[in-house]
Formats: structure tokens, sequence, C-alpha cells
């Protein structure tokens, strides 16, 4: 048997001191519990697209200093990736993810009882910071708790659950916001975060290794593991990857597609809200998809290619050619299940590491996708200001479909950046799954 395969031999849990069996459904309940936490993190991050006209209307803000305000989420995001990553490679995801939800706890309450720009800030940036913890969480268990050849279905099945928040953040969000308001929905989903830390605090055990295992994990200092990722030239291309796949995530799904499609197609929030929700129901069915594709032709870098290219193929469409309203239901669900693909990356990065440093490793690679929207919202949202022409529809500053179009053209170029630098990738489908 080889090294890899003793690493993620059977069915028992290597805590500080001593071993204890897990039962499977143990081990499915660990990683269901931080999906859980993964699909709320996605409400918190998606939602400012449907309460993107009440934060501008409630706080005189313009399209740059909203972006500004929306990305200080990706500021704690990312900022989060490297120290989140170590964290579970050393204690495991207990105790990380019980504060991350204790953080989105002070976050959502910030946001929902504050008034100040600063204050809602400092609330975004909480939930950031929290949130930094969720998907690399699901990477770490299920890199750990189950077989190799399963890692890629896993983190699929990550992805359908948190597009099944952000789906959540879409048509019901604003239907909650237009019954109550949209700080009374950010208290509800405080008080819900809470709930889940209780129930990640109960299933998930101490410790931050879910097979026992003969060897024992490498006493590296935090400094080398963090060196030795990121002098692999592969982390780099695959980081680079990432950034661009997420760029139209960012963009239109997580803040400016519902303004977008209500001024382009004269539709109303609710109805632009579940279009727009649209890409997450396809990032969430496709992700399965893309696993089996993936376990069928054993290769990460023909499904990272043929996602990225039908990305930018549907996320023109959507952008440049007329369409009926009712069809940008299609274009943007083709665009989601595509753009699911870039997720195939976290499986690649993985493999191209120890399994040690697969928290690390998940974290670097997360951190440089989340950097599109600590860059790309304020960007997207400047492009906007300079190209608006001063009209304003109440209080609130109105961009056209002109300006709109202009600053999305940022969009289609990351994804074409996306596909070349798949041709540069190393293959690292694990030939011994």
């Amino acid at each position: 048997m080889s090294k890899s395969s003793t690493m993620h031999a059977p069915h028992a849990y290597l805590g500080e001191e001593n071993i204890k069996p897990l039962t499977d459904s143990r081990r499915f309940f660990m990683w269901f519990c931080a999906a859980g936490f993964y699909f709320f993190q996605f409400v918190l991050r998606t939602s400012p697209t449907v309460i993107a006209h009440d934060l501008m209307q409630s706080l005189s803000l313009d399209s740059l200093t909203l972006g500004v305000l929306i990305s200080c989420y990706y500021y704690g995001y990312s900022a989060m990736q490297i120290p989140s990553g170590l964290l579970l490679d050393r204690i495991g995801p207990r105790r990380p993810l019980t504060m991350a939800c204790l953080l989105c706890f002070l976050g959502a309450g910030a946001f929902a009882l504050s008034n100040s720009f600063i204050a809602l800030s400092l609330g975004r940036l909480f939930m950031g910071i929290g949130s930094a913890f969720g998907f690399i969480s699901c990477v770490k268990i299920a890199s750990q708790a189950f077989k190799r050849s399963q890692l890629s279905m896993y983190i699929s099945f990550t992805m359908l659950l948190g597009t099944m928040g952000a789906t959540a953040a879409g048509k019901p969000f604003a239907f909650m916001v237009d019954v109550f308001d949209w700080r009374q929905v950010h208290f509800g989903l405080a008080l819900f975060v809470m709930m889940l830390a209780v129930a990640i605090w109960t299933v998930i055990p101490d410790g931050n290794r879910f097979y026992a295992s003969n060897d024992k994990p490498k006493s590296v200092s935090p400094f080398t593991s963090v060196s030795l990722i990121l002098k692999n030239p592969q982390t780099w291309l695959f980081g680079v990857f990432g950034f661009m796949m997420y760029v139209p995530l960012a963009g239109v799904a997580d803040l400016w597609g519902v303004p977008y499609l209500m001024e382009t197609y004269g539709v109303e929030r609710q109805m632009a809200s579940a279009a727009n929700s649209s890409i997450y129901i396809g990032l969430g069915l496709g992700g399965p998809l893309w696993s089996l594709y993936v376990t069928r032709v054993q290769s990460y870098k023909k499904a990272m290619g043929l996602g990225a290219f039908f990305t930018l193929t549907f996320l023109f469409i959507l952008l440049y050619v007329p369409l009926p309203f009712t069809v940008c239901y299609g274009v943007l669900f083709l665009m989601g299940a595509c753009a699911t693909s870039q997720f195939i990356a976290f499986a690649g990065v993985t493999e191209l590491n120890t399994p040690d440093n697969t928290g690390l490793a998940s974290g670097v690679h997360n951190m440089l996708c989340m950097l599109s929207g600590v860059i790309m919202q304020p960007l997207l949202g400047y492009i906007l200001k300079m190209a608006w022409d001063g009209s304003h529809v109440g209080d609130i500053p109105h961009y056209t479909k002109a300006n709109f179009q202009l600053a999305l053209i940022v969009l289609p170029i990351a994804v074409f950046i996306a596909v070349i630098c798949v041709f540069f990738f190393k293959e690292s489908y694990p030939r011994d799954a």
C-alpha cells in the first residue's frame, strides 16, 4: 500500500492523545455541519445585491461607496484565508468554526443595528473574517475523512449547499426584506448562526485528523508550510484562474446583477432577484455533474478548461446579446453551471500538496480567489460612477444599461484570462485514486 493511501486509510479519528472510532454517519454530519455554515455565509455574501438600492437610499451612498462597503466582506475573507488554513491544519475545525459563527453573529448584529457607514463596514468585515473558515473547513474534513476519489464529489456537494444559500439570498431574501426590512432580516440571521454554532460544537470533535494513521503529522513551522506552497508556480496559476473565474460571481451574482436586470428589462426587484439566483442554482447543480465528468475523464485540467470557455460564452450572451427576460433565467443558470468548474481547482491544489497541509493549501487558493471581490467590486463601482451622467431616481443615482455594459466588460476579459491559464496547468488528478 502506498504512503498516500495509508494516510487516508480507514475509519478512525486521531485525537491528541488517543484514537476514537468515528462512524460513517458521524463523519458525514461533521462535513454537513461545516457545509451548513458555508450555506449561511453564502447568504451573507450575496444578499447585498438584493438590498443595494435600500443601502444607497438609507445611507445616501453612490455606486463607488456602496462597492467599498460591500467589499469589506472580502477584505476580511481574503486576509483570513492563510491564518484559517493554518488553524485548521493544526487544531482542526471544531474551535475555529465555532469562533467563525460568533464573528458572523457580531457582524450580522452590527449590520442590523448600526446606522453609520463605519459600523456597517465593520459588520461586513466581521462577516468576512468568520466566513473565511466555511469552505476550507469543508475541504479539510472531506480530504481527511473520506477517500481521495471522493474529494471532488464532496467539494461539489459543498458548493451545492452553498449555492442553495445564495439562492435563499435571492427571491426569498427579497420577499423577507419587502415584508420586514433589511435590518430585521439581518437580526434573524444573527440568531440563526448562534444555533449553528451549538450544532458545530456538538457534532465535530477536537483534533485535526479524522483517519487513524501510522504516520504522524510532520512538525513544520507555519512559515515553512506557507513558503512551500507559495514557491510552487502551479499555486499561482491555479490562483489566477480562480481569481478570474470568480470575477463574474463577485460582479454580477454578489452585487450588480439585480440592479442590472432591473434597469435593462424594467422588472421589479423580486423578479430580478429570482433571475439572478439562477446563477447559484446552476452553480449548485453543475457541481456534481462536473464531479462526474472529472471522474470519467480523470482530468481536472479538461474540466476547468471546458467550464471556463462556456462561462465566457454565456457571460458574453448575457451582457451583449438582446434577450427576452425569461431567457435570462436559462443563460444565467448555464453560466453558473459552467462557472462551477472553477471549484475543481480546490481538488487540484489539494493534490499538489501534502495531506497535512490541505487546509493551508485550500486557504491560499481561496485567498487568491476572493481577492477578486476586494479588487473588482470597488473597480466596477468606480467605472459606473465615471460613466454616470448625474441623473437620479428619487435619492438614488440612476445607472443606465449602457453604463452597466461599459463597467461589466471587465468580466468577460477576466474569464478569457482564465481560459488562457488552463493551457499552463499541470494535471494533478490522483492516478492512484
